[in-house]
């Protein structure tokens, strides 16, 4: 996807996949990531998510990426969070108590940038946020950033509309599991069929799987 189409969604406030409420999901399985206090929990397409705030209240340090520097002061403001800002090479950091926001592309981000080595990867919404040969490059990126035995949860969306190819994009098990084969022992922890309605009836067609894929680097 093009970086413009993203900022312009930010600027037009144009953000459907925002949540209000922290991710049902990662409330219900917060518990199977054994997360102990200031674990190091990496965003990457982070937006403003609540599900950053969840982390932070429980005691983790936050590193989240994302390419709209509006969608990353938003989330202080709306949390009345401090934050400040300092450069670094392509990147612009607001930092807050236990948290750092790196505003750029995801894509140049290396792990020597990074104030911790990372426990979990957390994507909510990152994976079905790209294309599909982009998301073999997402791949790489994020193993190229983490060590042997960090953990990665995916939540990932499947749907059955020939219209909309995305974003949402449809991914599919199979797929994450050729992507991580290699490099990452693969968990499936929960599939829930869901019936659409109303727009989501339109976007994606009548039914979508929902996933939620624990991978834990060899």
């Amino acid at each position: 996807m093009e970086k413009q189409y993203w900022l312009d969604r930010w600027d037009n406030n144009d953000i459907g996949w925002n949540q209000e409420n922290i991710n049902v999901y990662l409330i219900k399985h917060y518990q199977q990531l054994n997360l102990k206090n200031y674990n190091h929990v990496f965003v990457p397409l982070c937006g403003k998510s609540i599900d950053m705030k969840f982390f932070l209240e429980n005691g983790h340090f936050i590193t989240g990426c994302e390419l709209s520097i509006e969608a990353s002061k938003d989330f202080f403001y709306d949390n009345n969070l401090y934050f400040d800002a300092n450069q670094y090479y392509h990147f612009e950091i607001l930092r807050g108590d236990n948290i750092d926001l790196f505003c750029g592309d995801l894509f140049k981000i290396e792990e020597r940038a990074l104030s911790l080595p990372i426990d979990l990867v957390y994507d909510r919404g990152a994976i079905v946020a790209l294309p599909k040969e982009m998301r073999v490059k997402y791949f790489e990126h994020i193993n190229s950033l983490i060590k042997s035995g960090t953990r990665w949860i995916i939540m990932s969306l499947e749907h059955e509309s020939v219209k909309h190819q995305g974003p949402p994009f449809s991914v599919t098990l199979n797929e994450i599991e050729e992507l991580a084969k290699n490099d990452f022992n693969v968990e499936l922890i929960e599939e829930e069929k869901v019936i659409n309605q109303g727009q989501r009836l339109e976007l994606l067609g009548k039914g979508q799987i929902n996933r939620v894929i624990l991978l834990e680097k060899k």
